[in-house]
């Protein structure tokens, strides 16, 4: 007995949420440095915290966008 591969349905592209392909740990929410400033000379360490926070903020969010943006679209 043979069997073939031809088939007359023809295959129809399933589509998924982009939140399926987006790992979880880049969508956690940033944390935010603790303000714990007790003198002037405290503002420039904490100033410091916050520029390292929005960096990693920031650079998840482009991480979400190069993940977006490698997905080839779907066809309707």
């Amino acid at each position: 007995m043979m069997l073939s591969a031809c088939s007359e349905k023809p295959s129809v592209p399933l589509r998924a949420c982009p939140n399926d392909f987006i790992p979880a740990a880049l969508l956690t929410p940033c944390p935010v440095p603790r303000f714990d400033v007790q003198r002037w000379g405290d503002y420039p360490d904490y100033v410091a915290r916050l520029h390292l926070a929005l960096d990693k903020c920031n650079s998840d969010k482009a991480a979400i966008a190069a993940l977006l943006s490698t997905k080839a679209p779907l066809a309707p």
